[in-house]
């Protein structure tokens, strides 16, 4: 069984609100053979495997954060092994972590104190980068492990950047996908799954059409698996956060109800939910009510 995630308001205007290209002329704009590209999508199409989420359990990693304070985390491997990069709430940075406890900053991606560094998602090999930064400077951006990981805004085709949030990044069907969180000036949260040939262009697809969970009043944190068959996201209550998941249907769309992955306790907040590329891993951020040296953020980590 394949889970999905995710729901979506309606917005007859959206185009014009938030400034999105008109998708048939960005599909026919495409750029020439030796323009710069982020990414080179492997060819399509993609085939979704059977994959049943509810069937893994979540237990701690261990992972201490300075300050006891995970932000963010997502996971990506490296010539097969798997690793993940992570963001920090306290003091704003951004770590290379190895998953036996070892972390190294990346420091050109710090951002001032008072800001936030959130929505980390790499691409399956961890070659690129994208992230929030919040309060100071906001706006999604995107870093190269060739260039050094320098920060450079990222441009969705939306036109208030500062409301985007960036998404788990796929390859599905011969291009680069991702599904970007968008809060509204009527603060309506707003997934649209997005499209591209090199990682720098993006074009919006009408493909979140999923109905809401239950009791939902707001959603955040859309992550793609790595193949972008699967959604997952986390739905917020008035009392608590949720995570569920999402399968694409035979015509490529998100549209059945979204399956709840962690039963809650009511004690616990969970957010952030991500897949590792091999989809043996799924990851999670875990907030508890605790004090020092007990963390109070913690990787969750799920296998079946």
């Amino acid at each position: 069984m394949r889970l999905a995630v995710v729901v979506i308001f309606g917005c007859a205007a959206c185009n014009q609100i938030f400034g999105l290209d008109d998708e048939a002329a960005l599909r026919d704009a495409a750029p020439p053979p030796d323009a710069f590209r982020l990414v080179t999508p492997p060819p399509g199409p993609t085939t979704c495997p059977p994959l049943d989420l509810t069937t893994f359990t979540f237990a701690p990693t261990g992972l201490l954060a300075p300050a006891n304070e995970w932000a963010s985390f997502s996971p990506f491997r490296d010539a097969g092994t798997l690793r993940g990069f992570a963001s920090t709430s306290s003091v704003p940075q951004v770590f290379e972590l190895d998953l036996a406890g070892g972390a190294t900053e990346l420091p050109m991606l710090a951002a001032p104190n008072g800001a936030t560094i959130t929505n980390i998602h790499p691409t399956p090999d961890g070659s690129v980068l994208w992230f929030r930064q919040g309060v100071i400077g906001e706006g999604p951006f995107y870093a190269t492990r060739a260039d050094g990981f320098q920060k450079v805004p990222a441009d969705f085709g939306i036109l208030d950047a500062t409301a985007v949030a960036p998404g788990g990044f796929a390859f599905h069907d011969g291009h680069a996908r991702m599904v970007v969180y968008v809060s509204d000036a009527m603060q309506k949260d707003l997934f649209f799954e997005l499209e591209s040939d090199d990682g720098l262009t993006w074009r919006r697809l009408d493909t979140i059409k999923f109905p809401a969970p239950a009791s939902e009043v707001g959603r955040f944190d859309p992550s793609l698996d790595f193949d972008g068959c699967v959604l997952l996201f986390t739905s917020r209550t008035t009392l608590e956060h949720r995570l569920f998941a999402v399968a694409r249907d035979v015509n490529g769309e998100f549209t059945a109800p979204p399956t709840q992955l962690l039963p809650n306790t009511g004690a616990m907040v969970y957010f952030a939910p991500t897949l590792d590329p091999a989809g043996t891993a799924l990851f999670a951020l875990e907030q508890r009510n605790t004090l020092p040296p007990d963390p109070g953020y913690r990787i969750l980590r799920a296998a079946p």
